[in-house]
Order: C-alpha cells, then structure tokens, then sequence
C-alpha cells in the first residue's frame, strides 16, 4: 500500500506492481461496456471508473473512452496521500509515470473556471479531459534535470524532469490564457524552476 513516507522511487514500483491487476478489471468491464452499447448505439461513451486494488489497497482511476467498438481508449492513474495533498500518477503508454500534484489540479480547476471543490473529482475532470499527454524536455537545471513541458487537449502542463528522472507536473495553463498572452509558458516555466531551486518544494523533487 502506497503511504506518505514512501520515496517516489518506491511509489513507481508500487504502481507497476498493480498496473496489470488495473488494465485486467478495466478490460472486463470495456467487454461489459461494448455489450450494452451495441444495444443503445450511444457513442461515444467516456466514464472515469474508482478501482481499489484488493493485494495492495492502492487507489486508482481508470477511464474508458468509446468512439466506436474498436476504437478504445484507456487511461489509468494511480492517486495517494502525501504531506502535501492528492497526488496522481499517470501510467503512459510505455509505461513511464507522470506525476501530477494537487496544486496542478487546483490551477486546472481555476484557470478552467471549473466549479469543482473536490480534489479527486478535479483529478478526474482533468485526465477525463485530457487522456493524452504528449512532452518534451526543455532547458536543463542547474544540478541536474530538466524543465518540461507538456500538451493536452485542454491546454499545458508545466513542470520538471527531475536529476533522478522523475517526472512531475506542477502548474496548468489553458488554452484560452494561451491564446491572450503568449508569453504565458515561458514565464511560467522561469516562475517554476525558480521556486524549485529556492524551496526544493517536496511536491517537485
């Protein structure tokens, strides 16, 4: 079971331990799923379902989305507790994990101007939103790593590739602040390493 004081090396490997048992459940529900549109014909079809491990009794979300019977999408994320707040990690499809914290999802839920005030539903409105990310490396750190920067369907998301290559998600930019300011990424990427750097901020490293 993933706890606070786990490391975020510790945490990857507890999510790659259940990856598997998450993807199974997922698949026998898309079966479930694809039965009963076949019947109403309403595609397409997204939901973002609640999976509790039963060996680990770790948290997870797994969203299916729908647009035909064979055109499936899937999005898992494993979310926990830190001493900071929610925390998620997002399953790519190579299966690297991208960390978003609880501040990220209190930017996308302002910046959206979504009236959400549950951290869990924020999470799940976002990655519902937004099942795929796409990024890239920018410049590199100062003792290691790299700022990054990332898209979604929604908008960007910023944050830091850490020196133990470790990818988290701090801070959430729309698509409609974008398209009014487009200095907005740059300047936030600076606003962000800079904290960084000056508070080695436990939710980024």
């Amino acid at each position: 079971m993933i706890v606070p004081s786990m490391s975020k090396e510790e945490i990857i490997k507890e999510i790659l331990f259940d990856f598997d048992m998450v993807k199974r459940k997922s698949e026998y529900v898309i079966k479930d799923q694809i039965s009963e549109l076949s019947k109403t014909k309403k595609y397409p079809f997204v939901k973002a379902y609640d999976y509790v491990t039963p060996k680990t009794k770790n948290k997870w979300i797994y969203i299916i989305e729908l647009k035909t019977k064979n055109d499936i999408f899937q999005t898992f994320v494993n979310y926990h507790d830190t001493s900071i707040g929610i925390r998620a990690g997002l399953v790519m499809t190579n299966k690297e994990i991208v960390f978003f914290t609880g501040h990220f999802f209190k930017r996308f839920v302002e910046r959206g101007k979504l009236d959400i005030a549950s951290p869990i539903d924020k999470m799940k409105e976002f990655f519902t939103l937004n099942p795929m990310l796409s990024y890239e490396d920018r410049d590199e750190l100062v003792g290691g790593g790299y700022e990054i920067i990332g898209r979604v369907k929604s908008g960007v998301v910023l944050g830091i590739r850490n020196k133990k290559n470790i990818l988290v998600c701090n801070t959430y930019l729309s698509n409609e602040m974008l398209r009014n300011d487009q200095t907005l990424i740059a300047n936030s990427l600076k606003a962000e390493i800079d904290y960084y750097i000056s508070t080695q901020n436990p939710g980024l490293m």
